[in-house]
């Protein structure tokens, strides 16, 4: 009670207080708490606003070993797809690299580029040919006959490239975690006649000027185009290759 009567006796006397010192004698009990409900209350505002206004994804696609950071390519395939710019984007990941001969930094970023296609997070993925055949037998690319409407899988075939089937089923079911346990040695993926049991995973985009523009145009270099299982918009990714491709 002692407690109370003397909160009671405090409150009275700010009563007849000047404003200034009610507004210093506020600020000196209660500014702690103040500040830590102001900063809730940004907190809160900011992820309202951001949720609000953040844009929804329509195709992601990784875009390997390229130094090229400014093209129209999302804005033509938005415009395409007959999207809002507003409200959805294509996003294309320009910072991840892959080489068949990893180093530390390589494998980190190949790393990355596992743990999004892992998660279903890609569409498709852009690289030179020696890169992609690489990745073709060590990563999941799809056979492009499963994932791709059987029109748009026409539209591809004259540029198809191909991995042997056979190669991935014995690597996978023979690693031990070794490389020796591995077949290595890979088949041309434009000679499926030399493969026991090639599949259609790649597609060649060198006579795309969008895609090769992405790749600053580079000369003698074929930049090919792989699709992973599962891709997050199929029905945008089927769209992407017929814009592509000039149907």
């Amino acid at each position: 009670m002692a407690l109370m009567d003397e909160f009671r006796e405090e409150r009275e006397k700010m009563r007849h207080r000047p404003l200034k010192d009610k507004i210093a004698y506020f600020w000196e009990y209660y500014r702690l708490p103040v500040i830590i409900g102001l900063a809730v209350l940004v907190a809160v505002v900011s992820f309202i606003y951001g949720q609000l206004t953040k844009k929804q994804d329509v195709l992601y696609g990784c875009i390997l070993n390229t130094f090229q950071t400014n093209t129209d390519l999302e804005e033509n395939l938005l415009e395409h797809m007959q999207y809002d710019p507003n409200h959805y984007q294509v996003v294309l990941n320009k910072t991840l690299v892959y080489s068949a001969n990893m180093n530390e930094n390589s494998y980190e970023k190949y790393m990355v580029l596992i743990t999004l296609i892992s998660t279903n997070s890609v569409d498709f993925l852009t690289g030179n040919e020696a890169a992609m055949s690489s990745l073709a037998y060590n990563t999941s690319f799809a056979d492009l006959r499963e994932v791709l409407p059987k029109e748009v899988y026409e539209l591809c075939e004259p540029y198809v490239l191909y991995a042997d089937n056979y190669i991935l089923e014995y690597n996978e079911e023979h690693f031990d975690g070794t490389e020796e346990s591995l077949i290595t040695e890979y088949p041309d993926p434009r000679k499926p006649e030399t493969m026991k049991d090639p599949i259609p995973v790649m597609i060649d985009m060198t006579q795309c000027p969008e895609i090769m523009e992405l790749y600053g145009n580079a000369k003698d270099t074929s930049i090919i185009m792989a699709i992973p299982w599962n891709p997050p918009h199929p029905e945008e990714m089927a769209q992407t290759l017929q814009y592509l491709l000039g149907e």
